[in-house]
């Protein structure tokens, strides 16, 4: 029978670390987690480490060009000889798969810093959404290229996926990526698009890459949200009038329950009620 493994020979920091390797990673993972919430020292060095591993990735450009290439393939190679049966099974599977290339996408970016990540970060990946959404409108008429362009969820999720990758981008950026053609891509696709009824905010993704796009309740530049006409006038000084109304109808209620206390109590009664505090007059009228 075998004792214990100890480390007293010369050779001890390398079986202590071969002894680690050969370890299943989630006990690994879950003793240094345990360690480090004991141990402050660890736990700083954990802490370091992380924060060199987390600079590494943003200082690193990610590119996403590879969903793209593999949605092309999916749509119209890996799958063209299937027919029949096989092939409509296949084809939700397909348009699940590259819906869910958009959420990686937008997982990446966030994982590296969202707004603070490298613009060439961000720009592939917003590149690679609008290349994947024009595969899905130019696939093959087949059964996976008919499910691309007919599906209710999908094509609409990618859309606003597209939004949210938007958002990583301040005004110069997206004057930047203007420049750089992602909305001559952007009209492209739209053109394929036509008579199909897959993405319907197409043209504000175009607005917002030439500065023409305000959210609704975005203050313009004459500072009221939006303009505002006649009609929203009228509507302000109907309000008014109402608050005043409202107002005067409790003006005359606070007068008629003072004209009702005062019948009760007697003036001079009214008067010393005024003088106590809420409290006690509360508690000396439900006691009359």
């Amino acid at each position: 029978m075998t004792g214990p493994v100890t480390y007293s020979s010369r050779g001890a920091k390398r079986q202590r670390t071969e002894t680690i390797a050969s370890l299943p990673a989630t006990f690994t993972n879950s003793l240094l987690a345990y360690a480090a919430a004991r141990d402050p020292y660890i736990n700083s060095i954990l802490a370091h480490q992380h924060d060199l591993q987390t600079a590494r990735e943003r200082a690193r450009a990610i590119n996403f060009t590879h969903y793209s290439q593999s949605a092309w393939d999916m749509l119209n190679t890996k799958y063209a000889r299937l027919s029949g049966s096989k092939a409509y099974e296949k084809a939700f599977w397909v348009v699940s798969d590259i819906g869910d290339m958009f959420d990686k996408i937008l997982k990446a970016v966030k994982k590296v810093g969202g707004y603070e990540s490298l613009y060439e970060t961000r720009k592939s990946a917003v590149e690679t959404m609008v290349e994947i959404m024009v595969c899905m409108v130019t696939a093959p008429m087949d059964e996976i290229g008919h499910r691309a362009r007919n599906d209710d969820c999908v094509p609409s999720e990618m859309e606003e996926k597209l939004f949210q990758m938007m958002d990583y981008f301040d005004g110069d950026e997206l004057a930047q990526l203007d420049e750089e053609g992602l909305t001559d891509k952007v009209r492209e696709l739209i053109a394929e698009h036509k008579g199909y009824y897959m993405y319907e905010r197409l043209n504000e993704v175009v607005e917002m890459l030439e500065g023409d796009y305000e959210e609704e309740g975005e203050v313009g530049e004459d500072g009221n949200d939006g303009e505002v006409g006649e009609e929203g006038q009228e509507e302000e000084e109907e309000e008014e009038e109402e608050e005043e109304d409202e107002d005067e109808d409790n003006e005359e209620e606070d007068d008629e329950e003072e004209d009702d206390e005062e019948e009760l109590w007697g003036a001079k009664g009214v008067d010393v009620l005024r003088r106590l505090d809420e409290a006690d007059a509360r508690a000396l009228r439900s006691g009359r």
